[in-house]
């Protein structure tokens, strides 16, 4: 009963080991709905050369503008919704979402977008953008927008 025991105590923290990433791993990112990125080819200086496009935008601006700066190619990633919540700063945002388009398989592009409704009006403005890496990307937590 005893070896019946230790094995399945050491079967369940391997298996929890495992997928948990401990060891140093980065695991393998997902999307809403279960998805999987596709992965771009950008080299070094792509991704360079779209850091600094970045660093000229003025946020917030219209959705799709952060989306033009990258290759065609790319499909976005879903990873986060937000909605209903109102935004701390009265702006009318709504909700919104985060998506990244992976440029290659240690970096990605993360954009996030807020739903606005103002007098009636309702449509979506891009609110932020940030260049990371995969190991970055672990550890990042940043909200849409302030609610």
């Amino acid at each position: 009963m005893k070896t019946f025991l230790v094995v399945a105590f050491c079967s369940i923290l391997t298996v929890g080991l495992s997928q948990s990433g401990a060891g140093g791993s980065v695991s393998l990112p997902v999307g809403v709905g279960g998805r999987y990125p596709e992965y771009g080819t950008y080299n070094q200086e792509q991704i360079a050369a779209l850091g600094v496009a970045l660093s000229h935008v003025k946020f917030p601006v219209p959705e799709g503008a952060i989306r033009r700066l990258v290759a065609k190619s790319l499909k976005p990633l879903t990873v986060q919704f937000v909605d209903y919540y109102k935004d701390l700063e009265n702006r009318g945002r709504l909700g919104g979402n985060a998506v990244e388009y992976w440029l290659n398989h240690d970096t990605l592009l993360r954009v996030a977008t807020a739903y606005y409704s103002v007098d009636g009006k309702h449509f979506s403005l891009e609110e932020w953008a940030v260049i990371m890496t995969k190991e970055e990307r672990a550890t990042f937590s940043r909200k849409i927008y302030p609610y």
